[in-house]
């Protein structure tokens, strides 16, 4: 009897992905679950081997592809698959046109239902307060975000808070996070902000820091660069980024 082949499921506690993690260990394969929640590892089997972490963490990745034989990727959104098939294919040195020649890809939409999105603020002297809220909903990838926020800003400094929840059966989990954002600003032109946010969910902190530039009077051309640490307490991992971004308006 041959050794028993090992396949990675990313997506497993999802609408569908439950359903493929029983057929796939029916089929004789062990499964290993990559999952964001750890308390959805209560959907799945007990022989199935369980890691916590973000799926766009190449650190978490990695670790979960290890001694794998294969990979089975339970996911609704275009945009999650391409970008970790991207990951993949860096991590293990895989060509291009092998990944894609071995990867079974479904496009286009059965159904769609036009997004929703409604914003109500209300303002009084340099004092706002208001939400938001964001719906969409296909075949594999129904979802909302709504948020709460208020905001204080004067001449040279701003004040903003804000709660954020999305939700979403991609991945079967909500996610809740909080964050505050002190601003500077110099002077017409460059402004300093400092963003902290907590992701009380995934038990992540994030510490940034943006200077922004603006040339003209006018918010039509905006740059900003910035850089971010993100402490993840479920897997002891610090994270950091430098990030450049061109804004321009019509």
């Amino acid at each position: 009897m041959g050794k028993q082949k090992t396949v990675l499921a990313i997506g497993a506690v999802g609408a569908i992905g439950t359903y493929v993690v029983d057929e796939a260990i029916a089929a004789g394969y062990k499964v290993k679950a990559l999952i964001l929640d750890a308390e959805k590892s209560a959907n799945l089997p007990e022989e199935v081997d369980v890691a916590v972490g973000d799926f766009d963490d190449t650190f978490v990745l990695s670790a979960a592809l290890h001694s794998v034989d294969g990979i089975i990727l339970i996911l609704g959104q275009r945009s999650a698959f391409e970008n970790i098939t991207e990951n993949i294919r860096a991590i293990k040195n895989i060509p291009q046109t092998t990944l894609t020649r071995n990867l079974y890809t479904r496009s286009g939409l059965e159904y769609s239902i036009a997004p929703v999105d409604a914003t109500s603020e209300i303002k009084h002297g340099g004092f706002s307060i208001g939400t938001s809220y964001n719906e969409s909903i296909d075949t594999s990838d129904l979802g909302f975000t709504a948020s709460f926020y208020t905001k204080y800003e004067t001449k040279h400094f701003a004040l903003t808070s804000a709660y954020n929840k999305e939700s979403g059966i991609d991945y079967s989990m909500n996610i809740d996070k909080f964050l505050v954002a002190p601003e500077f600003k110099l002077n017409n032109h460059i402004s300093v902000k400092g963003i902290i946010s907590s992701d009380i969910t995934r038990n992540r902190k994030k510490n940034e820091l943006v200077l922004s530039v603006k040339p003209t009077k006018s918010d039509r051309i905006r740059f900003e660069l910035g850089t971010n640490y993100t402490f993840d307490d479920t897997n002891s991992l610090i994270r950091s980024q430098v990030k450049f971004s061109t804004q321009y308006k019509w």
